[in-house]
């Protein structure tokens, strides 16, 4: 008897408690149908909320900004659909402001135009949603997580250098990205404070063919998966990559498709510049030039001891043929200290009626290439078709299966596999080590007669090894 009292008590107390829990929850957290632009303003300066659901079920004008300064332990936005359930400013000015009092933001199943500015929040959630304006965060004071999946974003509000511009921990899933030229550098920028990470899956950056697509600086770590960058303009005024411009970050791409990329500075597909760590793994480039140099990939750092940058399992088709190439690195360009490996590459229809070939080394530069394959290679100047050397001081070429096939060379006294001039590589063996293990040419074609290997050299004191 003495037990069944024990149980039938503990379980009343147990429903106490939960009925005020519940009393509780119903009091911080408060569900409010919001009908227009009076009742959005009316809610969120009322004070003393902790949790604030906002029911968005209609088509909403607004002719101001909105700026939310209390303190709230989390703010939701919810729609009903992307078609029902719209915000919209009438100024494409006008912003939501979420200052740092608001600790976790939730906006779900809205079409929103206007922009977004969040500032030190500690976790945003954005699902579901179509965003048509700027996009800014700010994590310099907390570390903040931002999620966005299911949102297709246009940048259709006010000019700027990046439509998109976040820090803080970053997660994208399946969602689109549009830009315009009002992205005045990059459609999207991450800036990663050096301890922030970027990840991105099944998602599509579109340049619109008139902005850069994505612009990664001092990012902690980067996983960039089954995504697709299509249609990047680079101009001359901006920094190269047409595709992605990479600077002091630790990068891992895999699975991704770049098309239809063009850029009037270094780097088309991408430009890498002092890269941490990079891997780029299961690419294909389709229709992508740099009208400058390096139209798959310009890499340069300024480290002495960097790491190796590993590009692998890549195909890249059309090259040049919308756009001529001044420069060289057709498919790649290193400087200064880059060190690359490369290992099975397919390259098809790589054109250039002026200066280039397939990859060109400068100064203290590194690479090896295995099992590579290029299918009608062709350019009209002094250097090789395969590889160039330009200002070298102590470049190393190691190259491994190497088959060119359908190579076309139109200039007079040009290398057909290799070009190695300026003094510096006189002595091959000192100073610019060269190593080719099995290479097959096929169909080599010429106006004149060419030469296999040229080197060049100003040097009349040393001799060549």
């Amino acid at each position: 008897m003495y037990n069944a009292i024990n149980v039938i008590l503990n379980n009343f107390y147990l429903l106490i408690f939960l009925n005020i829990s519940l009393i509780l929850i119903s009091q911080k957290v408060k569900a409010t149908s919001i009908k227009n632009e009076y009742d959005l303003n009316n809610i969120i300066k009322k004070k003393d909320q902790s949790n604030l659901i906002l029911n968005i079920d209609s088509n909403i004008n607004i002719s101001s900004n909105i700026s939310i300064m209390n303190s709230f332990q989390k703010i939701s936005f919810i729609g009903n659909d992307k078609d029902s359930s719209v915000l919209k400013f009438t100024n494409k000015n006008y912003k939501i402001y979420f200052s740092e009092n608001v600790k976790e933001i939730e906006i779900i199943n809205i079409t929103l135009y206007g922009n977004l500015q969040f500032n030190n929040n500690i976790i945003i959630n954005l699902n579901s949603t179509s965003i048509n304006g700027n996009i800014y965060s700010n994590s310099n004071k907390k570390d903040g997580y931002i999620n966005i999946s299911n949102v297709t974003y246009r940048a259709t509000s006010v000019s700027t250098d990046y439509c998109v511009d976040l820090s803080g921990n970053i997660e994208i899933d399946n969602s689109l990205f549009f830009g315009s030229t009002l992205c005045g550098l990059r459609l999207f920028n991450f800036n990663g404070l050096n301890k922030y990470y970027l990840k991105i899956k099944d998602t599509y950056f579109n340049g619109e063919y008139k902005c850069s697509c994505l612009s990664i600086n001092r990012a902690n770590d980067v996983n960039i998966y089954s995504s697709s960058f299509e249609n990047g303009y680079n101009s001359e005024l901006n920094y190269g990559g047409g595709g992605i411009y990479i600077i002091d970050s630790k990068i891992f791409i895999q699975y991704c498709t770049f098309k239809n990329i063009f850029s009037e500075k270094n780097g088309g597909v991408l430009h890498i510049d002092n890269a941490l760590s990079f891997t780029a793994d299961h690419i294909d480039v389709y229709n992508s030039t740099s009208v400058n140099c390096g139209s798959m990939a310009y890499i340069t750092t300024e480290y002495e001891n960097n790491s190796e940058l590993v590009f692998k399992n890549f195909r890249q088709f059309d090259t040049g043929i919308e756009k001529e190439i001044l420069d060289g690195g057709t498919i790649m360009i290193l400087k200064k200290n880059a060190k690359v490996s490369i290992d099975n590459y397919y390259a098809e229809n790589i054109i250039s009626n002026h200066c280039a070939n397939a990859f060109t080394l400068e100064d203290h530069s590194k690479i090896l290439v295995k099992n590579i394959y290029i299918s009608n290679i062709r350019t009209n100047c002094w250097d090789s078709v395969f590889i160039n050397t330009v200002n070298s001081k102590n470049v190393n070429i190691r190259a491994v299966n190497v088959t060119i096939n359908e190579a076309y060379q139109v200039k007079d006294e040009a290398g057909l596999l290799l070009w190695l001039n300026d003094n510096s590589q006189a002595n091959l063996t000192d100073e610019c080590p060269v190593t080719i293990d099995n290479l097959e040419v096929k169909n080599f074609k010429s106006n004149t007669y060419q030469e296999f290997i040229v080197i060049y050299t100003i040097s009349k004191e040393k001799g060549l090894n």
